[in-house]
């Protein structure tokens, strides 16, 4: 039987602080001020036939699967405090659970209203977001949290909340172990395997950028949940469009069909999560930074049967700007058919935090499964701290190569904590570049270089400070545009006339001759 206990809470804003929340939903909890819902967790048997499934496909493995539900957080607005805060909040429980997510759709929130996510006894919070967190200003997939208790607390400062809404549409329900906050906390390593390396750790002093450009991956496959890794990667423009790279198979619902376009919108890409240092004591939750964002469209894939014919590429395109806060890398690449050297894997194994992979000699060509020379094949070597292999989750995760440049995608392969020294199978970047096929659609050429420069490698970029274009025309180059404060504009030309203008047209500075700019105030 579904009951449904409510609870919503709003407050007059300034800074939203940890203890402000926690005291109003604990006051929202101990009143009664609040909505409970019971949803039905999958039975054993359809599990089991989810997982049987993806396997039999050749497929990512399943974590998870979404659930309907329909609960509106609207008109219920009656609750005051000292604090003169409104408050609304709803806890969902599914037993069974490993952890839980929310899918909010049709949101009408105004620009100072927020909202958080927490789980039980708030061991971990998403938020506070608001308006400009929401993909189209109306939507929003969260990761999923631990446990089987989940929680939205809606706050406002408004006493007339009659048009404010939010619509939980589905929920995340996750049958597979997907972070490992509960272990890290009891000291232990996380939800990978014991052999796994820290991202943190010495073995990748010399990738420290790139490992900014990790993402850990939760798809959403026509309503079935996998994990996978990817990489924020540039392009000859270098103007921060947000494109993943990762692979073909993580998208697929059956071989060789992707899911609809509407599942990649739910798609949900972590940043920096990562341990803080080396060997985590699990005293901090530095490491499980709520650094996501929701959503994509498909730009490019192999459609390959996942590397059985190919290279197994999968480019996305965000939603949305990658914000700024996140501090992103923006990953170089090699598109040239050079076996890397030396280098490394960055990857999310088992869903866990970032770990590195170190090569113990230089990759080889090969084949995954029927197409030879499509693959890269590597190895894997023991180091001061552990024996860095590949797991569930790795898929789509980049190999770099001694410069720091991608050059392949994880496909598969054998390689685990209990079979450390087996081989692991890299899509080649060089193969996906233009080799599988004529179409836009079959080719990461004309999304990663649309300018047509012909370049074979292409270095790597710090993420701006302003999520805005850079002009570059090969005369001059200026950015941010627009901007707020600064605005550098960087050229060898002599620059007889500078005028810059506000939104609406309006002349705000007209320098003449000046020769030398670094920066305009």
């Amino acid at each position: 039987m579904r009951f449904i206990y409510l609870l919503i809470i709003v407050f007059s804003f300034g800074t939203l602080k940890a203890q402000n929340y926690k005291q109003i939903a604990s006051y929202a909890f101990e009143s009664g001020l609040g909505i409970e819902a019971e949803i039905k967790a999958p039975s054993n048997e359809e599990i089991k036939s989810i997982i049987d499934f993806n396997a039999s496909e050749g497929l990512a493995p399943a974590i998870g699967k979404y659930l309907p539900f329909k609960n509106e957080l609207q008109n219920n607005w009656n609750y005051h405090l000292s604090s003169g805060l409104y408050f609304s909040q709803i806890t969902i429980k599914s037993k069974g659970a490993k952890a839980l997510s929310l899918f909010l759709n049709q949101v009408k929130i105004d620009e100072n209203e927020q909202f958080l996510i927490f789980n039980k006894n708030f061991q971990k919070v998403f938020g506070p977001y608001s308006l400009k967190n929401l993909y189209n200003q109306k939507q929003m997939q969260t990761p999923p949290l631990m446990g089987d208790e989940i929680s939205i607390l809606f706050l406002s400062p408004q006493g007339n909340l009659s048009n404010s809404k939010l619509s939980i549409e589905e929920i995340g329900y996750f049958f597979e172990n997907t972070e490992s906050v509960s272990k890290l906390k009891a000291g232990n390593l996380g939800a990978s395997g014991p052999c796994e390396v820290n991202v943190n750790c010495d073995e990748n002093n010399n990738f420290r950028n790139q490992q900014r450009s990790i993402v850990h991956i939760y798809s959403n496959r026509n309503g079935i949940v996998g994990d996978c890794s990817g990489t924020l990667i540039n392009n000859t423009l270098q103007d921060e469009k947000p494109y993943i790279l990762t692979a073909f198979h993580c998208g697929e619902v059956t071989s060789n069909v992707l899911a609809d376009s509407m599942s990649f919108t739910r798609w949900v890409f972590m940043f920096n999560y990562e341990t803080p240092t080396c060997i985590f004591n699990g005293n901090s939750d530095s490491a499980f930074d709520d650094d996501f964002v929701t959503g994509s469209w498909v730009r490019a894939g192999s459609y390959d049967n996942g590397g059985d014919n190919g290279s197994d590429f999968l480019l996305l395109e965000l939603l949305n700007p990658v914000p700024v806060e996140f501090n992103a890398y923006f990953a170089g690449w090699d598109r040239r058919n050079i076996a890397p050297q030396s280098g490394v894997c960055l990857h999310h194994p088992s869903g866990d935090v970032k770990k590195v992979s170190t090569l113990i000699a230089p990759a080889t060509s090969g084949k995954y499964s029927n197409r030879e020379n499509s693959h890269w094949i590597v190895y894997w070597k023991e180091t001061a701290n552990g024996h860095g292999v590949t797991e569930r989750g790795s898929s789509g995760s980049a190999l770099f190569n001694q410069d720091g440049n991608l050059v392949g995608v994880l496909t598969g392969g054998f390689a685990s904590c209990s079979r450390p020294n087996d081989e692991d199978f890299y899509g080649k970047f060089s193969l996906s570049w233009d080799s599988m096929g004529t179409s836009d659609w079959i080719q990461l050429k004309p999304w990663l270089d649309p300018n047509s420069s012909n370049v074979e490698i292409q270095n790597g970029k710090n993420q701006l400070l302003t999520n805005s274009k850079i002009v570059n025309n090969n005369l001059f180059k200026i950015y941010p545009n627009p901007g707020r404060d600064l605005i550098y504009l960087e050229s060898e030309l002599e620059i007889k006339q500078i005028e810059i203008l506000d939104i609406n047209g309006k002349t705000l500075v007209l320098l003449n001759n000046y020769y030398s700019l670094a920066g305009i105030n």
